[in-house]
C-alpha cells in the first residue's frame, strides 16, 4: 500500500473510533448529568465516595491476569495453540472469581464499619453492599473486554463502552423515575454487567471461537504452581499490575480521601467538575488507538525520523486544537457546570478549570505512552504512572485538609503533568522527538487573543446564556482560525495537501469497515 493509501487508512480508523468513542462519551455525559440532576448534591458525592472505594480494590481484582489475555491471546492464535488458549482463559476466570469474591465478602463484612466511621452514616450500608455486588459482576464485563481486545475485534470491543453507557443510563431512568433514588444507580451497576456478559458471551462463541466449549484444556488445579504456562502469564501479570494499580490510584485517592477530610458533599461537587473536565482528555483518545500501531510499524521498519515527524506534527495540532476548548472551559466553567448539572453544583467551577488544566497535560502523556507502548517499552509507562501516583497520594495528602475539592484538583493536575513530563523524557531516550516550543509559543499568543476575545465579550453581549455561548464561541474561534494563519502555523497550501491525500482514490485496495476494525 502506497503512503497516499496508508494515510487515508489511517484517516478511516480515526474518523471509525471518533464516531464510536463520541457516541460513547456523549451517553455517558448524559448518565451523569441524569443522576447528578436527580440526586441531591449529598447523595450523589455519597454514591461516588462508595463507588471510589469499592473502585480503588479493582487493583487486586485479577492481578493484572485479565490484561494478560491482550498479550497472550494473539500469539497462541497465531501459533495455533486453542489449548493453551482455553487454558489461560479458564485460569483468568477461576482467579477473577476467586479474588472479587474474597473482597467483595470483605467489603460486606465491614460494610457497617465502613458506613459509620468512613462515611459517617450508617444508611450507607445498604448501598456499599450493592457497589460491591457490582463490582464483583464487572469482572466479567473487564474479561471480556480484554479477550475481544486480543482477538483484535475492536469493533466490537469498542462497542462494549457504548453498550455500557447506553444501560446505564436506561437502568437508572427506569429505577430513578420509579422513585428508587441512590439506590436506582446501584441497581444499574449491577444489572448493566450482568446484560453486557450474557451478550457478549454469546457474541464471543459465535464469532471469536466458534469450537470453544469443545477444545481440550488440559486445565488442572492442582498442576497450576508447576506450569511453565502460568509462570509466563503471572510474570507478565503482575508488573502490569502495577502500572494499572497505579492508574486507579490516581483516578479515586482524590476521592476517597475528599471523603475523609471533606465529606461527601464536596465528593458530589467534585465528581461533576472530573467528568466534565475529562471531555478534554476523551479528544485523544481515537489518536490514540491509531498512534500505537502506527509506531509499533515504523519502529519495526527502523524508520526514526519519519516517527520522529510524525510525533512533532501530533504535538502541533494536538496543542492547537485542545488551547482554545481548555479556554472555553475555563472562562465559561460556572456556565458549563450549571447547563450539565444544575446551579445546586456551581461551587465546582473552581476545580473545573484547574482539572481542565490537568487533562491538557494528560493528553500529550497519552501520546507519549501510547508512543512507548508501541515501540515495545511498556514498563517505562508503568514507571511513570508510579511516579505520578506517589506524588498524587502525597499532594492530596497534604493539599485536601488545607484547600479541600481545590486542593484535590490541584494534585490530580499535577500528576498529569508529571506523568507527561516523564514519559516525554522517556521517550527521547529512543527517539529524538523535538519539542515543538516556538510553535507552541505562537500557538500560546493566538490563544491568549482568543481568551481575551471572550472575555471582552462575555461582558458586551447580554442575552440568553445558550445563544450567548453559542456567538461567544463562534466570533472567538473564527479570531483563533485568523490568528492561526497570521502566525504561519498553518498554512492553505498544508491543509489543502491533507485533503488531497484523503480525496486521493486509491490504486490499491482500500481496508473496508469491517477489515478496519478488524472484524
Amino acid at each position: 500500500m502506497n503512503e497516499e493509501n496508508y494515510t487515508r487508512t489511517v484517516v478511516n480508523r480515526l474518523i471509525i473510533i471518533t464516531i464510536i468513542t463520541g457516541l460513547t462519551v456523549i451517553f455517558s455525559y448524559i448518565f451523569r448529568m441524569f443522576i447528578a440532576r436527580s440526586l441531591t448534591v449529598t447523595d450523589y458525592g455519597l454514591f461516588f465516595s462508595i463507588f471510589s472505594l469499592v473502585a480503588f480494590f479493582s487493583i487486586f481484582r485479577d492481578f493484572g491476569f485479565n490484561e494478560a489475555l491482550v498479550r497472550f491471546i494473539p500469539l497462541f492464535k497465531i501459533k495455533n495453540e486453542k489449548n493453551n488458549l482455553k487454558y489461560t482463559m479458564i485460569l483468568i476466570t477461576l482467579i477473577t472469581l476467586f479474588v472479587s469474591l474474597l473482597i467483595v465478602i470483605s467489603i460486606i463484612i465491614l460494610s457497617p464499619f465502613i458506613a459509620e466511621n468512613f462515611l459517617h452514616t450508617s444508611n450507607a450500608t445498604p448501598i456499599i453492599i450493592l457497589v460491591a455486588i457490582a463490582f464483583f459482576i464487572a469482572g466479567g464485563e473487564w474479561f471480556f473486554k480484554n479477550t475481544f481486545q486480543g482477538y483484535q475485534m475492536m469493533g466490537i470491543f469498542s462497542s462494549m463502552n457504548l453498550i455500557r453507557a447506553i444501560l446505564l443510563l436506561f437502568f437508572a431512568f427506569i429505577f430513578i423515575i420509579l422513585g428508587k433514588g441512590i439506590f436506582g444507580v446501584a441497581y444499574a451497576y449491577i444489572l448493566t454487567p450482568i446484560v453486557i456478559v450474557m451478550v457478549y458471551m454469546f457474541i464471543f462463541i459465535k464469532k471469536a471461537e466458534p469450537d470453544f466449549l469443545r477444545i481440550k484444556s488440559n486445565f488442572k488445579i492442582k498442576e497450576i504452581y508447576n506450569n511453565p504456562l502460568v509462570k509466563k502469564i503471572k510474570d507478565f501479570a503482575i508488573p502490569t499490575m502495577l502500572g494499572t494499580g497505579a492508574m486507579v490510584i490516581i483516578t479515586y485517592t482524590d476521592s476517597i480521601m475528599l471523603t475523609f477530610f471533606s465529606g461527601v458533599f464536596f465528593v458530589g461537587l467534585y465528581n461533576v467538575a472530573l467528568p466534565a473536565a475529562n471531555f478534554i482528555g476523551q479528544i485523544v483518545l481515537p489518536l490514540r488507538t491509531i498512534i500505537y500501531p502506527l509506531s509499533s510499524e515504523l519502529w519495526t521498519k527502523k524508520e526514526i525520523v519519519k516517527l520522529s515527524e510524525g510525533i512533532k506534527i501530533v504535538y502541533k495540532y494536538l496543542f492547537m486544537f485542545l488551547l482554545p476548548i481548555l479556554f472555553i472551559f475555563i472562562a465559561f466553567s460556572k456556565d458549563i457546570i450549571t447547563i450539565l448539572f444544575g446551579a445546586k453544583y456551581v461551587a465546582a467551577s473552581g476545580p473545573l478549570s484547574i482539572l481542565c488544566i490537568g487533562m491538557f497535560f494528560l493528553s500529550f502523556s497519552q501520546i507519549n505512552y501510547s508512543t512507548i507502548g508501541g515501540i515495545g517499552k511498556p514498563k517505562l509507562n508503568t514507571y511513570a504512572t508510579i511516579i505520578a501516583a506517589i506524588s498524587n497520594t502525597i499532594l492530596n495528602l497534604v493539599l485536601i485538609p488545607l484547600y479541600g475539592i481545590i486542593g484535590a484538583a490541584i494534585a490530580t493536575s499535577t500528576s498529569y503533568l508529571i506523568m507527561a513530563t516523564i514519559s516525554n523524557i522517556y521517550l527521547k531516550r529512543f527517539i529524538p522527538v523535538r519539542l515543538p516550543i516556538v510553535k507552541w509559543l505562537k500557538n500560546m499568543v493566538a490563544g491568549l487573543i482568543f481568551l481575551s476575545t471572550i472575555k471582552l465579550l462575555q461582558i458586551l453581549i447580554i442575552t440568553n446564556i445558550y445563544l450567548k455561548l453559542a456567538l461567544i464561541v463562534s466570533i472567538g474561534g473564527i479570531i483563533y482560525i485568523i490568528m492561526i494563519f497570521l502566525l504561519r502555523l498553518v498554512s492553505i497550501n498544508e491543509i489543502k495537501d491533507l485533503i488531497k491525500i484523503y480525496k486521493h482514490k486509491p490504486k490499491s485496495k482500500i481496508n473496508t469497515d469491517s477489515e478496519i476494525l478488524g472484524e
